[in-house]
């Protein structure tokens, strides 16, 4: 895993609208090289720059004090913004809003 791959990925999320609420959190159940401080730092700021609305789990709340210092209540707080249980729409399509093109292909060059 490598940390600035995640939040390339994650810019590209972002440009692109993929996503309308963001959960962010640390590797579960692998043993990682990571800065955890630097990797949240980095994923606040760029989820602040696109007025995001995210979440930022316990796990690395705890592994990344420093940089879990700057979050608001709400961003550490699960239920601040209540995510709708998936249903099927009127139509029966599983998503009515959709991108307007397909997600780009990550090719690790962005």
């Amino acid at each position: 895993i490598d940390s600035d791959e995640s939040v390339a990925l994650l810019k590209i999320a972002l440009e692109e609208r993929l996503v309308d609420f963001y959960k962010i959190g640390a590797v579960s159940g692998m043993q990682v090289d990571i800065d955890w401080e630097a990797f949240l730092s980095a994923a606040i700021a760029t989820l602040n720059a696109y007025d995001a609305k995210y979440y930022v789990k316990e796990e690395l709340r705890a592994l990344a004090p420093k940089a879990a210092s700057a979050l608001t209540r709400e961003q550490t707080d699960m239920d601040a913004y209540p995510v709708p249980a998936f249903q099927l729409s009127t139509t029966g399509q599983k998503n009515e809003r959709k991108p307007p093109h397909p997600p780009p292909r990550y090719d690790g060059t962005r």
